[in-house]
């Protein structure tokens, strides 16, 4: 499932259950790693055909209309960093600027490692530029190392740690100016 053989844009709320399905599946395929952060997922079909509204939902669809990957684009992050920040354990290089917050970035465990993950961070960035943000945000399970260091070979630099729902995150951060 290369870059080329899927298209990327916005999802609409009639895609809401297909991309729920695809963050079932890819919370299955984390939990068997021993990554249970996505079990159950962090969305349901109704608040994800919410945010195809409000937010920017981008997904990766098939030939055949398949939803094969997915990231969201948030204006507010998920869970507040105002006290991470207050405390210092979290710090942003581009403090106080406009940044958008990126959430769920999945690939169907079939299409792990084809690049297809690589291709929606560049349409979220893309998007995120366009919406004049100075910096995209998002959190990595911080037991997650191989992750993490996907992350930062394309520009994300750490910012700091943080704990919600009971797991440790590290903090990245990708200035875009």
């Amino acid at each position: 499932m290369a870059d080329h053989e899927v298209t990327i844009r916005a999802a609409g709320p009639e895609l809401a259950g297909s991309v729920y399905a695809l963050l079932l599946d890819c919370g299955r395929d984390m939990a068997a790693r021993g990554f249970r952060n996505w079990d159950p997922p962090p969305a349901t079909p109704e608040s994800i055909a919410t945010e195809t509204r409000a937010q920017t939902v981008l997904v990766a669809l098939t030939g055949a209309g398949v939803v094969v990957g997915t990231a969201t684009l948030r204006r507010e992050p998920t869970h507040s960093y105002e006290e991470d920040e207050r405390a210092g354990r979290v710090a942003w290089a581009a403090a106080g600027a406009a940044a958008l917050y990126l959430n769920r970035l999945a690939v169907a465990p079939q299409g792990q490692r084809s690049g297809l993950g690589a291709a929606l961070l560049r349409a979220a960035e893309a998007e995120a530029r366009a919406r004049a943000a100075a910096a995209l945000r998002c959190d990595v399970l911080a037991d997650n190392p191989d992750l993490v260091e996907w992350y930062r070979r394309r520009g994300y630099l750490p910012r700091g740690r943080r704990a919600h729902g009971g797991k440790d995150f590290l903090v990245l951060e990708k200035p875009l100016t």
